[in-house]
């Protein structure tokens, strides 16, 4: 059995913190202590203050701005209100709801082609059901003689004499004489010659030996030599150290005999005197000189869409005045058809959805009153 126990809940796991306390730094630091200060190259420029030939008055103005002498004022109309004065009133007479679907529809008498059959539950039959078919009743057997099988007979074999080993394939084998058409070059086997072997070839008599001296390689031996002994911790990278000249690399352009003059230009340049002027017409400017102006009578905002406008009635649906008979349409599943057989067909309403379809009446319709009768 499940027994219940008490539960402390869950404590969270706080880490102790290394941080230890901060001592107060007795003594100098050592970007103190090894600072050394670096003497500047030059003086430093001194800044001056420009000189204004301005002087601002310090007493107080009393004259008229330019500012308010040259101003003219412009007054521009307000604009017209958009907004109609006067609210919208509906035609007083009285609306006709007469229309042609109306007037010139005309029911017509919907006959069936075909009568449904009703459908009539299953009662099991008293009589035993005769299960002899036309298939059997009318089969007549044909008399065929069966196919005659092509499969061997297979009969027990008798045992003779043992299987001899001589075929006609060993008996009636003529070899044939087959000459090859292309003779076969076999190499010979090797023959040392008999004579004796001189030694002295005209390649030992008529060498000649050059002088070459040989070419050292470019790479410095002694920047690859390690040396074997302690190291003493001092560098020569400092004593040995030549700092090579850098200067900014410039582009390489052709040494011209131009030399411009230091003498200021008192003459007239070509770009003055070649100078042609064009006598060009400014653009013609689309926008409008003047504004609009507005009507300063108000907006009359009745138009013709709103004078023969004519609201249409919505109509109601019959459904919820169908149970009371005020409505003309009525539900299908109170539709009584009478056929010519006499058969009284009843519609129901949707299986699957369970919703009722009404329909319109027809006056020509017959009555269950009628039909009882």
């Amino acid at each position: 059995m499940l027994s219940a126990r008490k539960l402390e809940p869950t404590k969270p796991i706080i880490r102790e913190s290394s941080k230890q306390a901060q001592a107060k730094f007795v003594g100098e630091p050592t970007y103190k202590s090894d600072y050394q200060k670096w003497e500047l190259k030059g003086a430093r420029p001194e800044y001056k203050i420009p000189t204004s030939s301005i002087h601002v008055s310090s007493e107080h103005f009393e004259g008229v701005p330019t500012y308010k002498t040259d101003y003219i004022g412009r007054i521009a109309p307000p604009p017209a209100s958009f907004k109609p004065q006067s609210q919208y009133k509906g035609p007083s007479g009285e609306f006709h709801d007469d229309t042609d679907y109306k007037s010139c529809y005309r029911p017509y008498d919907v006959v069936r082609e075909k009568p449904i059959k009703p459908v009539s539950e299953w009662t099991q039959p008293n009589v035993p059901i005769n299960d002899k078919t036309t298939t059997h009743s009318d089969y007549t057997a044909k008399m065929i003689d069966p196919v005659h099988s092509f499969k061997p007979v297979n009969k027990p074999v008798k045992g003779g004499p043992a299987i001899s080993s001589v075929t006609t394939t060993k008996t009636d084998y003529q070899p044939w004489n087959v000459e090859r058409t292309l003779p076969i070059n076999r190499g010979g086997e090797y023959s040392a010659p008999t004579g004796e072997f001189y030694g002295d070839t005209t390649y030992v008599n008529d060498f000649v030996p050059r002088q070459i001296v040989r070419q050292s390689p470019i790479k410095h031996s002694d920047h690859n030599s390690v040396s074997q002994g302690p190291f003493n911790g001092i560098s020569s990278y400092k004593t040995e150290y030549q700092k090579w000249e850098s200067a900014p690399t410039r582009p390489m352009l052709p040494q011209a005999a131009y030399k411009a003059m230091d003498a200021p230009f008192e003459g007239e340049s070509t770009f003055k005197s070649h100078y042609q002027a064009y006598n060009l017409e400014p653009t013609k400017s689309f926008k409008p000189t003047a504004r609009a102006q507005g009507s300063t009578e108000p907006f009359h905002g009745t138009t013709s869409y709103s004078l023969e406008y004519t609201a249409k009635r919505a109509d109601r649906c019959p459904a919820s005045l169908i149970e009371t008979g005020a409505s003309e349409y009525v539900f299908n599943e109170q539709l009584i058809y009478a056929t010519e057989a006499d058969l009284i067909i009843y519609l129901t309403q949707d299986p699957d959805t369970g919703h009722k379809f009404y329909s319109k009446s027809i006056p020509n319709l017959k009555s269950p009153d009628m039909l009882k009768a």
